[in-house]
């Protein structure tokens, strides 16, 4: 079974080669390695070019990473594949436990657990607990459209399951990978969890795919957008996710967002919110359960030193998930020292 990678970049020539580096010291190596350059205008397609033949290069115009990400599953020939954003890094273990875990079990998504981690110079500073340390949530579509967020890195996928879901949709700029991922589920996608791998996820990068380039009210616009359509996609499938109070909870902050645009889109986006949610848009029932939430998590803080939401399930770093962090070339600290 061959396995692809593919890593969407734009204007990362100070961390791409890292990436690149540690998908080539996977202990079980890539067939292929695919990088889209989403129109860089720095000297990220110099960075690329160093690798030679190991790394197979597609330039496009600036299109956004669900473009980059279909332009490189277009090309692709693994049997499975390995979506790799350009700034973060991963167990060097990471494609050999999800590769043979899909080949053992059967299933059609792999998800490991991951870490927001600051990286400075040899540290990684944690700023959370590990997240899906404690597995997977019970109802991974319903979560989804509530208070989980899945990172795509962490997975790896069946190729015929991504052709099955038709892919990115290129239109989004933000949550392209959200949609995707519950399209998956919806078709009836079997997700195993591999906690013997971990992605970690650099947040000292100023340019995210998912930031630059993106000005604010486009990333509202999307998530609300985001929302709307998989009511739609979870109504062709099954029950309709406003019986769902973490559902209507994230509708009724999408409408909020929405009030303080003034674009066109914005007010359009506004009364499509406002038709879903009725007579119980102006309920105090959200603004309370929004501060509950709050409160809650600020105590999570105190007490156990995360507030993630439930479903992304945190548990401390065990000792050999350190020593994986370690391979990587970083001594791990707590952001607080």
């Amino acid at each position: 079974m061959k396995v692809s990678v593919i890593i969407p970049c734009y204007n990362r020539a100070a961390l791409v080669g890292e990436t690149i580096r540690c998908v080539l010291q996977q202990t079980l190596p890539p067939d292929e390695i695919i990088v889209v350059d989403d129109g860089s205008t720095d000297n990220t397609l110099e960075v690329l070019k160093s690798f030679g033949p190991r790394v197979q290069i597609l330039q496009q115009q600036n299109a956004g990473p669900g473009a980059a990400r279909n332009a490189g599953l277009a090309v692709a020939g693994g049997d499975y594949v390995w979506f790799m954003d350009s700034d973060d890094l991963a167990s060097l273990n990471k494609l050999e436990v999800q590769t043979r875990a899909l080949e053992q079990s059967g299933a059609d998504i792999a998800l490991s657990p991951w870490i927001k981690c600051h990286l400075e110079g040899s540290r990684a500073l944690a700023e959370t607990h590990v997240l899906q340390q404690k597995g997977l949530p019970r109802s991974m579509a319903q979560d989804l459209v509530g208070r989980w967020t899945v990172v795509l890195q962490t997975c790896l996928f069946r190729r015929s399951l991504l052709k099955q879901a038709g892919g990115f949709d290129p239109t989004y700029m933000v949550a392209e990978d959200q949609l995707l991922f519950l399209k998956c589920l919806l078709a009836g996608a079997r997700v195993i969890h591999t906690p013997n791998c971990l992605i970690v996820y650099r947040t000292s990068g100023n340019n995210k795919l998912t930031e630059k380039g993106c000005v604010p009210e486009r990333r509202f616009l999307d998530w609300s957008r985001f929302l709307l359509e998989s009511r739609q996609l979870c109504l062709l499938a099954g029950p309709d996710p406003l019986h769902l109070f973490a559902f209507r909870l994230r509708l009724w902050n999408a409408w909020r967002d929405m009030t303080m645009l003034k674009s066109k889109q914005a007010s359009e986006m506004c009364e499509e919110i406002t038709t879903c949610l009725g007579g119980s848009l102006h309920s105090p029932i959200y603004t309370i359960t929004q501060k509950c939430q709050q409160w809650l998590g600020g105590m999570r803080q105190r007490l156990f030193g995360d507030r993630s939401p439930f479903a992304l399930r945190a548990g401390s770093i065990r000792p050999e998930q350190i020593y994986l962090i370690s391979d990587l070339g970083y001594a791990l600290h707590n952001r607080k020292q």
